[in-house]
């Protein structure tokens, strides 16, 4: 088990109703590979600094968000069914649903670059929260 530093950029998008936000990190972090899977820890900077592990499952096509920041997000994206997780917020617990319309994993064979790109919705007692896009790519430092 191996750790590279890593260079993040990430461009995520939020739809809720009528609103749309647009955040853009550029980010250092670590990359390290173990049994498989690859994991991705670096902190978002803004608003608040957050930070963020993934977990890349690519021959299940299963990806793992975690956000450890004022709340707390933990999300599997599976485009083969709905998942369902908790949303820790500072008002309690959020059940939530998640579906993954769609997730790419673009790796080199060294994993020393690589995109991940998804698009999900989040619902709450069948309905609809929002709807996300997640666009990271990283190379290796």
């Amino acid at each position: 088990m191996e750790s590279r530093l890593i260079k993040v950029q990430l461009k995520t998008t939020i739809q809720q109703a009528d609103d749309i936000e647009t955040f853009t990190f550029n980010e250092t972090g670590t990359l390290i590979q173990k049994n498989g899977h690859l994991y991705l820890r670096f902190n978002e900077s803004v608003p608040v600094e957050t930070p963020v592990l993934i977990k890349l499952e690519p021959k299940n096509n299963i990806m793992h968000l975690n956000r450890q920041g004022q709340s707390q997000l933990k999300l599997v994206l599976n485009p083969k069914h709905f998942t369902k997780v908790h949303y820790q917020t500072p008002l309690g617990l959020l059940p939530l649903e998640v579906k993954t319309n769609n997730l790419e994993f673009s790796l080199a064979s060294d994993v020393s670059t690589g995109e991940i790109k998804t698009r999900y919705q989040l619902y709450q007692n069948q309905q609809l929260v929002g709807n996300y896009t997640f666009h990271l790519i990283y190379q290796t430092r």
